[in-house]
């Protein structure tokens, strides 16, 4: 193997100083490289291209596992863009079965308010007439006991007086109101609404987000504090009390034969 020429002594390069990492020549290694460890040149270059050829496949391997991780990276990006859509599919049919459910339910309630009110109307209604209905015959009983008190004939007003004893007798409907009722709001926090449709968990997250995503409003703020454990093999949820967070004597739950993994804070 021939080798290029040291250039300061025009001598072929021979050997190769250890210390300096750099091919010499038979003149070098008196002057420059004066007591520094040598080496066969040949031999060095041979051992180094030995050295390169066991860091390239190493390299390469790398390099082979890198690309696969790209691939993995990218069908798993696919995937998760897909589940999102399709989770969001299902969050939006969830709601809309929700707002069809609220919508019918605020119809049904509107319906039975409106046939009360038709009721307690035509109930009502009817007393008023009759009560009215009285009060004219009131106004006419007046004018006829007046009429009567003035005849000179005593059978005769004895007669008529009897009579109007009767007609007084007769039934004055009892005054009535409609029917007192309430309504009572619900609690319809946006906690409800998360509790109905469901829950989103992000496992292994990195973005700071909240597992389970949760809803901050008045709700959540008199609610319970629980942690949802499940377990990783059959799926069993279990929710721990945990609104006392100074708690110690806390042992993770089991299932399976094994811990369950905690899915964040939730509230009930």
């Amino acid at each position: 193997m021939e080798f290029p020429i040291c250039a300061q002594h025009n001598e072929e390069f021979g050997y190769f100083c250890e210390k300096c990492d750099e091919p010499t020549c038979k003149v070098c290694i008196f002057t420059l490289h004066k007591g520094h460890n040598m080496s066969d040149l040949s031999e060095t270059v041979a051992k180094k291209k030995k050295e390169l050829s066991s860091t390239w496949e190493v390299y390469l391997r790398k390099l082979e596992g890198a690309r696969k991780s790209v691939d993995n990276m990218e069908n798993s990006l696919h995937t998760y863009r897909k589940k999102v859509y399709n989770t969001i599919k299902e969050i939006e049919s969830e709601g809309e079965k929700l707002r069809n459910i609220i919508d019918k339910t605020v119809s049904d309630m509107a319906k039975e308010l409106r046939e009360k009110e038709a009721e307690e109307m035509k109930r009502v209604t009817q007393v008023i007439n009759g009560l009215k209905s009285q009060l004219e015959r009131g106004i006419q009983l007046e004018r006829h006991i007046n009429k009567a008190l003035k005849l000179k004939d005593d059978t005769s007003m004895l007669i008529s007086l009897k009579k109007f004893q009767e007609d007084m007798a007769s039934y004055i409907p009892e005054v009535i109101l409609p029917c007192e009722f309430s309504y009572l709001k619900g609690n319809a926090g946006s906690a409800h609404v998360h509790s109905m449709l469901g829950r989103i968990f992000f496992e292994n997250d990195k973005s700071g987000r909240e597992t389970p995503l949760e809803a901050k409003d008045d709700f959540n703020r008199n609610a319970r504090k629980y942690e949802l454990w499940a377990c990783p093999l059959c799926n069993t949820e279990r929710y721990i009390d945990r609104m006392d967070e100074s708690e110690r004597s806390f042992k993770t739950p089991r299932c399976c034969y094994g811990f369950m993994q905690s899915r964040g804070i939730a509230y009930k």
